[in-house]
């Protein structure tokens, strides 16, 4: 059996750890290259009057209301524990959430966007949804908006869309109950308003579709899909749905209005939004202000009493069975975690290192000279088929997706590299 000469090992050991260094660097930098490639897909839940301690994760030594599926959320991510805000309302939350700038820097000074209120966000200003479609992202607001809307409402029929309030302070739910019945100029004034497209909404502040209610215990009482209301609404709502913590300020609505279909909805748009979405090849940002647990307590009938301590718990726990559906929506169409990269790390450990221990092998037997023509060989083949091996099952994980099929493609030539260095290595034991 022929052994490895001096010089020989001289020659070879660089370039077996030019090998070595070059299969890991292809490994790192294809790894990399693919995850900056990878968009993720963005979800944004925004509860509306959750109370910190009313979710279980946040309270669980005294807190009485099941959470399991925010809970759950939380254990699979980032809790935080230290927050602050600087208004505690509905408006100002929305606007800082969605364009990153302090609530004060705006018209809007004190308070809420009022009923029929104009839009808080100016058209040119930038928010998460026009950010991430300058990324190609696919983005939806779904669920309550309240930043107003560039109502096609003349000033002289304003007074036939809403009836006069007392006055309050910054809170959208003090009540105002009125019995009012709408008259042939109501009628007449909402059949032309409604009839039309609605401007400074979401769709013109960087989203691509809107579904929701503006304001769901404030007019109009109906459901808004991207710039029109879906119907005409031809009655005030009724006294009876402006008591016990429902709506707070009489208005237009669509005839026989419920309040308690609405969370529902929003769920079911949400998920059907994120299956729709993970068939197309764009990410997506969805933003799902959710209208709960804040007013109207409109509690569905399987989820009262369902706390066993009152309305708003089982409020509680009815927002987060929609969160749960929601959360069952991108589980079930694969776009909650790209598993392909979540199983990547470890393949790619597990491989490399197998590869890696067969070239370390190699170089230790070099520097000993004391191997032999086919165990070298042998050990050479082993190392393209680790690397073969790793390539065959990052393919297999990538499904065709092209961000993982890079590192497929480096690992597979890093394999023919060794397997010609295989050959080289055969070649010159076969003249010696």
């Amino acid at each position: 059996m022929n052994r490895l000469p001096t010089p020989l090992f001289r020659s070879l050991l660089p370039l077996s750890l030019s090998l070595l260094l070059s299969l890991s660097a292809s490994a790192a930098a294809a790894t990399a290259a693919a995850r900056n490639s990878a968009k993720p897909n963005i979800l944004v839940i925004l509860a509306d009057d959750l109370g910190y301690g009313d979710v279980q994760c946040y309270n669980p030594q005294r807190g009485k209301i099941p959470t399991p599926h925010i809970d759950r959320l939380a254990t699979q991510g980032m809790r935080f524990t230290d927050g602050h805000a600087s208004s505690g309302v509905c408006s100002p939350t929305r606007y800082t959430l969605l364009t990153g700038r302090y609530h004060w820097r705006t018209k809007l000074q004190s308070g809420i966007v009022g009923v029929f209120g104009e839009p808080l966000i100016a058209p040119d200003r930038m928010t998460i949804g026009t950010l991430a479609k300058q990324h190609g992202y696919r983005t939806a607001t779904i669920g309550k908006w309240h930043l107003g809307w560039d109502w096609p409402i003349a000033p002289e029929q304003r007074k036939l869309f809403q009836v006069p309030r007392p006055a309050g302070k910054n809170d959208e739910a003090t009540p105002s109950i009125a019995s009012v019945t709408a008259s042939p100029a109501h009628l007449a004034a909402w059949r032309e308003v409604f009839a039309k497209p609605i401007a400074g909404g979401p769709t013109t502040r960087g989203f691509d579709t809107y579904f929701g209610t503006d304001i769901p215990n404030w007019p109009p009482f109906c459901f808004i899909e991207n710039d029109r209301t879906l119907g005409i609404p031809s009655e005030f709502l009724p006294a009876s749905g402006l008591v016990k913590n429902q709506a707070s300020v009489p208005g237009p609505a669509l005839k026989d209005w419920k309040l308690e279909p609405i969370l529902p909805a929003l769920g079911d748009r949400a998920s059907a939004f994120i299956t729709d979405a993970a068939t197309r090849p764009e990410p997506f940002l969805l933003y799902l202000p959710l209208t709960s647990p804040h007013t109207p307590l409109a509690v569905n009938e399987e989820w009262k009493n369902k706390s066993r301590l009152n309305l708003y718990a089982d409020f509680v726990m009815e927002t987060d069975a929609v969160v749960g559906r929601v959360l069952a929506a991108l589980e079930k169409s694969g776009a909650s975690i790209n598993d392909e990269f979540n199983r990547l790390p470890l393949t790619v450990s597990r491989a490399s290192t197998q590869a890696a221990n067969s070239l370390l092998v190699l170089v230790g037997a070099l520097d000993t000279a004391s191997g032999t023509s086919s165990s070298f060989a042998g050990v050479i083949s082993s190392a393209a088929d680790a690397i073969s091996d790793l390539a065959k099952e990052i393919t297999t994980l990538s499904s065709g997706g092209e961000s993982v099929s890079l590192i497929a493609n480096a690992f597979v030539t890093a394999s023919e590299a060794v397997r010609v260095f295989a050959a080289n290595v055969s070649f010159v034991f076969g003249a010696v």
